[in-house]
């Protein structure tokens, strides 16, 4: 099954408020000692159930630009079918930006389209 991958600047929720004003600028006012450890990708409670994944469990989010292994955390501000990760990378070395295509660009602001990302979604590690 399909999930729609929505990326953004850092994590959800008020642990995240530090680490999220250090992705600005490429950290290069604060640093990377204020990265997150790890980065989660959020998911519906619907969806993690169906999928039998705990809050903490790892998954693996893939398409056809690659894959990554990622916790993931429950959350109800994510609507059904959709996931929402950072698309900065983590101290544990994770890159999410590998599963977003660069080629397909918004015609009028030439941004990539990196709030629509199609992925696999498999509980635990591995593709």
């Amino acid at each position: 099954d399909l999930f729609t991958l929505i990326t953004g600047r850092g994590g959800i929720g008020p642990e995240s408020t530090a680490h999220n004003i250090a992705m600005f600028n490429s950290s290069t006012a604060t640093g990377q000692e204020r990265w997150l450890d790890r980065n989660s990708v959020y998911m519906n409670r619907v969806d993690a159930e169906a999928l039998g994944a705990r809050d903490g469990d790892t998954v693996t989010l893939s398409n056809a630009l690659g894959s990554l292994q990622v916790p993931m955390s429950v959350s109800a501000t994510i609507p059904e079918r959709h996931l929402y990760l950072s698309f900065h990378p983590d101290k544990h070395g994770t890159h999410p930006n590998i599963l977003t295509a660069s080629d397909r660009l918004d015609p009028y602001t030439w941004q990539p389209l990196l709030k629509d990302t199609q992925v696999v979604v498999k509980l635990g590690e591995g593709t």
